[in-house]
């Protein structure tokens, strides 16, 4: 699949996927000063508006989003690393691709089971795609066969 084709099948599957009421701003203050009280005004109101400096400036904060918000802003990272494919990617790509890892995120099933086939499918894609980019020897510490299988099963 190409790039191009992987991103517009990120952009059907989380098409209809409304903004989160705690965003990505709220997260980063809570990361940065532990006070989830504040509020900043983001101007996105649709996933596919984040421009990359603000996904770059603030992945560290993806970390302290509830499972909720998480449909908005992954389809956001996925299409960032895609367009910033060439391994070793930027710290984005690698938190995104940790953050898909079930073992690093004990909500995952949850936000798994909360996604429609066609978001699954657009995942298992993503991470098929970031798997190809990396040298055989280190596959199975990037991107593990098993974690791409486990996102496919239709048990969701």
């Amino acid at each position: 699949m190409t790039p191009e084709a992987l991103i517009e099948l990120v952009r059907v599957a989380f098409r209809a996927v409304p903004r989160p009421a705690y965003t990505l701003a709220e997260a980063a203050v809570a990361e940065a000063w532990g006070d989830e009280r504040c509020r900043f005004t983001e101007l996105d109101q649709r996933w596919e508006d984040i421009p990359d400096a603000y996904i770059e400036r603030t992945c560290d904060a993806f970390c302290f989003l509830p499972i909720t918000s998480w449909s908005y802003y992954i389809p956001a990272y996925m299409v960032y690393s895609i367009r910033h494919a060439l391994p070793p990617g930027p710290d984005t790509t690698q938190l995104l691709i940790f953050t898909l890892t079930p073992a690093n995120s004990p909500g995952l099933v949850e936000f798994r089971r909360s996604l429609t086939p066609e978001q699954r499918h657009a995942v298992v894609s993503f991470l098929s795609f970031k798997r190809s980019l990396v040298p055989p020897k280190w596959r199975e510490t990037e991107v593990k066969e098993a974690d791409i299988v486990l996102w496919d099963e239709k048990d969701a």
